[in-house]
């Protein structure tokens, strides 16, 4: 069994100190628990409450008062739960435009980066990391409790169950070449290679809620919190089997260690609140089987010079589950804050509880209105003393004992207010609507009249404006998150894996996937805005665009049809995606054996083409000369080609404008400068090619107009010497010109 042995170096003995932490941590959670419990039960719905008796809110329990105190239920209606969930929804709508950003410009670095990127795609949804869904939980849980955590972690006993081939050292084989060479020696497998079966491990992405966590108390912001301990409530099966051990030896080894657990306990300590709700005596019930399982993780230190990543049984803390080093300064939890206050990260307030009191108020006004609708509909009647009473032949208790006055009647009705407590509830909703920032396009109400359309578009951006501080905090956490996730994948992600889901194709690089190959690329940058967008507004973006697309739009119609904002911008991506690949393959000309009498010959074919230029520059065009004598201007790619070498070509569905701009991107990058002049050369041509293609689609835009179309003021040809001249075509002012940019 593991020990502390080697990573306290502190006083006393670290069991003690550990026990000491759990519940210094909590401090601030036991103050703020009652507020938490209070807006989760009104975001269900259970908006009114009594304490139970004696106890009051400090136990943390509290009890729905579903009646009033005649009897009658409450009317609710629960307006808070709406406006949380459509913040929520705004601001995780979508997957957020993202880039992984290289530490350098090298190419291999550039190809790393946008692996990532596809490994990221792929991961996005819930057969992956769940980034999606994640995001949406913590994002509910910070607008109910005004704090949630994100934990990014890697777990060696998540993913399914696969085979792979390992060498006789028992080491993964991770290339192509050493796999072939293996089966070629041994075909039958036992000596050289074998198979075996195990989990690959996957990064997990969880939610733990504040009551949950035990922080640095004298830490106020994030940035300065050494270390956290997360408590968890885990069956007794569970624990068993993940770590290897016996739980009744365990607690049996703890009790000899100290001597008597109870008698030796801290006085000054309390009883541990493993979870947000309950307390250790609701939790852990002789007979349920079930434990309080702690895990740190602690910065290096003095204390704990290593730094400590461990997990131990709250009722046997000197014999640990796991214990390891952790020489990690970045932890991995990180707090999200929908509204920080510039205090506490764990007192933020959320939009629950600025829109609790309002919710409140809208029921009581609800419940008077409701009430008085029911005194009308059932008016109470007088009844004098001693006469008949059933509530069947009257109403629900509405009825009044008076000194006989003569036959029972009907009291008169109250005066009508409706209309008073209608404004006041429309005026409890506007304020509600005001508070969480949910303009009225967001809630499914249109503006009316010939300006509804510009209307939508400016509450969209108008709630874009409102919501734009946490939506920074939301990319905030996503960066964190992935950049952590790809961290995660460099170190762990040995073993090669097979990465061909939603949103990844099938190349090359991602068909046997190792985290090396995303080093130098980890660090995850949103590029725009998260928040949902105006479609309209969008689309007139494009077609005020159009013209860049060339006259004819007919391609493009059916993405205007069905609204595919998002397939021109992939249109955009798969044409520099592909000139990466050319440069890749440009790229690999340096490393040709033969690269230096390539370039040694293409330097002698130069120098005597300059000659001859020179010879002929006396008698006119040189060019035009040299060309007439068939002697052509010097190029490598052309003479790579004769010598049958797979050269990239330029297509005519290239976009050569982008083509050119992935082209000055390559040549701009650091490691430009030191690769093979050959290399140089090849890129210049390649790029000259693009230029040429591109003139020449110009100048055919522009060839193609229609004689109609032509500009005014030129008129018809002129005739033939002794013809009569045609008459002059005139053209309006506004004729249009094909071709236009």
């Amino acid at each position: 069994m593991a020990g502390w042995t080697g990573y306290f170096t502190g006083k006393g003995d670290a069991p003690s100190r550990l026990q000491r932490m759990v519940q210094q941590g909590k401090e601030v959670a036991k103050q703020e628990r009652s507020r938490w419990q209070q807006n989760r039960m009104i975001y269900r719905g259970d908006q009114w409450f009594r304490p139970r008796p004696g106890a009051g809110f400090s136990s943390g329990r509290l009890e729905v008062l579903s009646e009033g105190a005649r009897g009658r239920r409450r009317d609710t209606f629960n307006r808070l739960r709406q406006m949380t969930d459509g913040r929520v929804s705004t601001l995780t709508a979508s997957r957020p435009p993202y880039e992984v950003i290289p530490k350098t410009r090298d190419q291999q670095v550039l190809d790393a980066a946008r692996q990532a990127k596809k490994l990221i795609s792929a991961k996005w949804d819930e057969s992956g990391w769940n980034v999606s869904g994640t995001m949406r939980e913590l994002v509910l849980t910070g607008e109910i409790d005004g704090v949630s955590f994100l934990n990014v972690t890697f777990d060696p006993t998540c993913g399914e169950e696969t085979v792979i081939y390992v060498n006789p050292q028992g080491q993964p084989i991770s290339t192509r070449e050493e796999y072939e060479a293996a089966i070629q020696q041994d075909p039958d497998g036992g000596t050289l290679w074998m198979e075996q079966r195990l989990r690959m491990g996957e990064i997990v992405w969880r939610v733990v809620r504040p009551g949950a966590v035990a922080v640095d108390p004298s830490a106020l912001h994030w940035k300065d919190v050494n270390w956290v301990i997360e408590s968890r409530v885990l069956p007794k099966a569970k624990i068993e089997a993940d770590n290897k051990v016996k739980i009744d030896k365990l607690l049996k080894e703890e009790k000899n260690r100290s001597g008597n657990a109870n008698a030796n306990r801290d006085a000054t300590l309390g009883p541990v609140v493993a979870e947000d709700e309950g307390q250790l005596a609701d939790r852990i019930i002789p007979g349920r089987e079930e434990y309080i399982v702690h895990e740190m993780y602690m910065k290096p230190s003095a204390e704990w010079p290593k730094g400590c990543h461990a997990k131990w049984l709250d009722r046997a803390p000197g014999n640990p589950l796991m214990v390891e080093e952790y020489p990690d300064y970045d932890l991995p939890y990180r707090p999200f804050n929908p509204k920080p206050d510039g205090g506490h990260y764990m007192r933020c307030r959320g939009t629950v509880d600025e829109l609790r009191p309002i919710q409140q108020r809208f029921n009581r006004v609800l419940s008077l209105l409701s009430g008085w609708m029911e005194k009308v509909a059932r008016p109470p009647v007088l009844v004098p003393v001693g006469s008949l009473r059933n509530q069947e032949l009257y109403n629900e208790k509405g009825f009044a004992e008076v000194h006989p006055i003569g036959d029972p009647h009907f009291m008169p009705t109250p005066s009508e207010p409706v209309a008073v407590l209608t404004q006041h509830l429309q005026w409890c909703v506007q304020q509600m609507a005001e508070i969480a920032n949910q303009s009225d396009a967001l809630r499914g109400m249109q503006p009316g009249g010939v300006e509804s359309a510009v209307g939508i578009q400016a509450l969209a951006q108008n709630s874009e404006t409102q919501l734009s501080g946490t939506a920074s905090q939301v990319a905030g956490m996503i960066e964190w998150g992935l950049s952590r996730s790809l961290r995660l994948v460099r170190d762990y992600y040995s073993i090669p894996r097979l990465v061909q889901t939603s949103g990844v194709d099938s190349s090359d690089e991602l068909s046997a996937f190792v985290g090396e190959m995303v080093r130098d690329a980890e660090d995850v940058q949103i590029t725009a805005s998260i928040l949902p967008r105006s479609r309209a507004l969008q689309f007139q973006t494009l077609m005020q665009l159009a013209p860049l697309v060339g006259q004819d739009i007919r391609p493009y119609v059916a993405r205007f049809v069905e609204g595919s904002y998002d397939e021109f911008i992939s249109s955009e991506t798969a044409q520099r995606d592909k000139q990466q690949r050319e440069n890749r393959a440009l790229a690999a000309l340096g490393k040709l054996d033969e690269r230096d009498q390539v370039w040694a010959d293409f330097s002698q074919i130069s120098a005597q083409y300059m000659k001859a230029f020179a010879m002929a520059s006396s008698s006119g065009n040189p060019e035009d000369a040299l060309s007439m004598a068939g002697i052509q201007p010097p190029s490598v790619l052309r003479m790579l080609r004769d010598a049958g070498i797979n050269i990239p070509t330029v297509e005519d569905y290239d976009d050569h404008a982008m083509h050119l701009r992935a082209l000055d991107l390559w040549r701009l990058s650091d490691g430009f400068d030191a690769i093979h002049p050959l290399v140089k050369q090849a890129a210049r041509e390649h790029a000259a090619e693009h230029k040429k293609a591109l003139q020449q689609q110009l100048i055919s835009m522009g060839g193609q107009t229609p004689p109609e179309m032509q500009a005014p003021g030129g008129g018809s040809p002129p005739a033939e010497k002794g013809n009569p001249s045609p008459p002059k075509e005139s053209g309006g002012p506004n004729v249009p010109i094909a071709g236009a940019m």
